[in-house]
């Protein structure tokens, strides 16, 4: 009867394992598109060109060589300074999830600090997610209209 429990123990480690050392990455439309969202903030180009879609990589580039390039005046007349901001005002909700594809609303404010100065930038956007090489993955992005 011993010998009969170690397969389901020895099953159950790696679970363990993982939950003990806090490695359990669920990944859903939601979570993706967090990831997404905070990485073009921080402006980490690995993490956007892995958490984008096939269809969007070659958009992703341009507009990345775009930003690199605005990224670098801006320290040029910052100083150095960087530019923080605070994210806890934004929420992100599925609208939309069918196991292949899903919209996820990215609503509320993020609050822009540069030097001493700060703005509330309102956002009120959908991104369009796909499940994309066993992963979900930003497909492009819809503003709601301010009209």
């Amino acid at each position: 009867m011993e010998a009969k429990r170690w397969p389901t123990i020895l099953a159950t480690v790696p679970v363990v394992l993982s939950l003990a050392m806090g490695c359990t990455v669920v990944d859903s439309p939601e979570s993706a598109a967090k990831r997404w969202f905070h990485a073009g903030l921080k402006a980490d180009g690995q993490t956007l060109g892995e958490l984008t879609c096939a269809a969007k990589q070659e958009e992703l580039q341009m507009s990345g060589a775009m930003l690199s390039a605005i990224l670098i005046l801006g320290q040029a007349f910052l100083g150095g300074q960087s530019i923080e901001a605070d994210t806890s005002a934004v929420k992100f909700t599925t609208i939309h999830d069918d196991g292949a594809s899903a919209q996820v609303r990215v609503t509320g404010t993020v609050r822009v600090s540069i030097l001493a100065m700060w703005q509330n930038q309102p956002i009120d956007d959908t991104y369009y997610m796909v499940h994309e090489g066993g992963r979900w993955k930003w497909c492009g992005s819809q503003a709601a209209s301010a009209w």
